[in-house]
């Protein structure tokens, strides 16, 4: 054996080409930019399209209002059976009538005020439960046609 140790080889890195060095970085933080670009642009796409989707799906539509004079009706039902009941010369059948008409007038007014409701998508409310009438629409005319006033 001979005495000669044998030393380890150490292989000196190669230089890059002149200007190569350079354009690796900057292709890099390119590349990077754009990623971050195209993910704000997604982010901010994506939350408008939840927004939206939630305005128009999701949101509570605003709740119409409308009232209705239910005291001046009542009123004018009551005058009308009024009549009818001290009306000289008033047959019993024509009082029989009357309170036809007054027990009618008890079932048709529930059913005419949800009819009105559903026919114009509203909550209806009696006008004296209302404080101000800003935007409110009046259906007390609806209201006398559908129960024969």
């Amino acid at each position: 054996m001979s005495s000669e140790t044998i030393q380890p080889q150490t292989v000196a890195p190669t230089a890059p080409a002149t200007g190569q060095a350079d354009s690796l970085p900057a292709a890099a933080s390119t590349s990077t930019t754009l990623v971050l670009i195209a993910v704000a642009i997604i982010a901010i796409l994506s939350g408008g399209v939840s927004v939206g989707v939630y305005h128009l799906v999701m949101a509570p539509k605003m709740i119409k209002l409308a009232v209705v004079d239910l005291p001046t009706v009542y009123r004018e039902k009551e005058t009308a059976f009024e009549r009818a009941l001290t009306k000289e010369n008033a047959t019993p059948a024509e009082r029989e009538a009357a309170l036809k008409i007054a027990t009618d007038f008890a079932r048709q007014l529930p059913k005419a005020l949800d009819e009105l409701a559903a026919e114009c998508a509203c909550t209806v409310l009696a006008s004296n439960a209302v404080a101000s009438r800003y935007n409110v629409t009046d259906l007390t005319q609806a209201l006398r046609s559908k129960i024969g006033l």
